[in-house]
């Protein structure tokens, strides 16, 4: 399956100034697929991995001496195979179960920047000890609607959302697309679980199909909270107030009101818990291993930069895949296919937030509220620093005070409505309208312009 990152660890390996690449990301969102298949075979001669999971045995190497000299000569002695350092690649695989490995890159960064090391884990962000400024870093996030439809065969379709802010869609190819989305809202990101479906989705095996991805989803979940157990060993945080967070953040998103995702509220997550800091760790924990996303809830006139608007205790909490945020809730395929454009706007949300996350929103997102309850789903800034309103509307009913409110009060440079409609995607003026699945598009534009 093609990646949107190949291009960024190419763009890396190019370098000059190549620092060991560390890639974080959740459990299962593809990490070693990415560059033990997709990368490594189409830039580099060989790929020697050592992978601390399934050999735990491979830490011995990293005990004493971390000069890189001996390191390569000792990896080259256990694995039998020789490294070039002019056409080879190192990949430490789930480096955060082996902390020597992690401090190494401290060492092949400044002894020897010509050999090319990938690292990649899924507990980093965890870790007590790391080699600050000595990595480049990059997040790998669920795949996201472009890449959905690269894996089922439709790249046309990417290509024609792609250019959409320049010609405007037809709208038979909206409802395409638009039926193409529903579908991702059910499969998700999660590769093993698009794999799944872009193999056997034929209509006469819909039914297995269907039920072969759900099994994945739910597997998925329990290796998550097994993880929760396995990571927090010998720490502060508790496994079960985890768990707890974990679960209640579908259930809260479904009590959303009027479409909008409810702030997160701490009562009752943890019996007698009432406020956040009991919680605090918990979410932290999520957020560190790439589960959970937080939307900060900006209230009154936003300022540039976003984040000195932010409360700590003021916050959304969305899933990070939008496949097994339905999954946790149950939501079958059927309900989601019958729902069509009048979909839970929480769902739709939760997508909006993934795809911007994916096109690069790295420093956090946030929403807005006014003391008179009005809400818009988020803000970005743009390239030049302009905070940008974004309103998401899950169907074709888009009226809404709160958008109108918003440019009235604060007369942003632009505006926009992500909605399941497309009559108005060409349409010009202050508030532009355009559909959902163009989020990522949007953004990379934003950030360009």
């Amino acid at each position: 399956m093609k990646r949107l990152a190949e291009s960024t660890l190419l763009s890396w390996y190019k370098k000059t100034n190549r620092k060991p690449l560390l890639i974080d990301g959740a459990r299962q969102v593809g990490k070693s697929y990415l560059v033990e298949k997709l990368f490594g075979p189409k830039n580099v001669n060989k790929l020697i991995k050592l992978n601390f999971m399934k050999e735990p045995s491979l830490a011995d190497i990293f005990q004493s001496n971390l000069s890189p000299e001996l390191l390569v000569k000792n990896i080259q002695l256990v694995t039998g195979d020789e490294f070039n350092p002019k056409t080879d690649l190192l990949f430490f695989d789930e480096i955060g179960l082996c902390q020597g490995a992690l401090n190494s890159l401290k060492f092949f960064n400044e002894e020897r920047p010509d050999i090319a090391i990938i690292a990649t884990g899924s507990n980093i962000g965890l870790l007590g000890s790391f080699p600050v400024g000595q990595v480049d870093r990059y997040q790998l996030h669920p795949m996201g609607f472009e890449e959905f439809l690269w894996a089922n065969g439709f790249t046309a379709l990417a290509d024609e959302i792609n250019s959409a802010d320049r010609q405007t869609i037809s709208p038979a190819v909206h409802e395409r697309i638009w039926q193409l989305l529903l579908d991702y809202y059910f499969v998700g990101g999660m590769p093993s679980a698009v794999s799944i479906w872009a193999s056997s989705n034929q209509d006469d095996k819909i039914l297995k199909t269907v039920t072969a991805v759900r099994d994945v989803h739910k597997s998925l979940i329990q290796d998550y909270k097994n993880d929760f157990g396995k990571f927090s060993s010998g720490t502060n945080y508790n496994a079960l107030h985890i768990a707890r967070v974990f679960e209640s953040v579908p259930v809260q998103l479904m009590k959303a009101q009027d479409g909008n995702a409810p702030k997160y509220r701490f009562k009752d997550v943890v019996k007698g818990v009432r406020s956040y800091a009991p919680l605090e760790s918990p979410i932290e924990f999520l957020e560190k291993v790439r589960l959970v996303k937080k939307s900060y809830v900006i209230e009154g006139r936003p300022s540039s930069p976003l984040k000195i608007g932010r409360a700590n205790n003021r916050f959304k909490l969305l899933l990070h895949d939008v496949g097994l945020l339905n999954a946790m809730l149950d939501i079958s395929y059927r309900e989601i296919l019958q729902q069509s454009q009048h979909y839970k706007g929480y769902i739709a949300e939760n997508f909006v937030a993934n795809e911007l996350f994916l096109a690069g929103a790295s420093e956090g997102i946030d929403s807005w509220a006014s003391k008179r309850n009005a809400k818009l789903e988020f803000l970005v800034t743009d390239s030049h620093g302009n905070i940008i309103p974004i309103e998401v509307k899950s169907g074709k009913s888009v009226k809404s005070k709160s958008m109108s409110e918003y440019v009235k009060a604060y007369r942003p440079n632009h505006a926009y409505k992500l909605t399941g409609r497309l009559s108005s995607a060409s349409k010009e003026g202050l508030i532009k309208e355009l559909p959902l699945y163009m989020t990522a598009p949007l953004y990379r534009r934003l950030m360009k312009e």
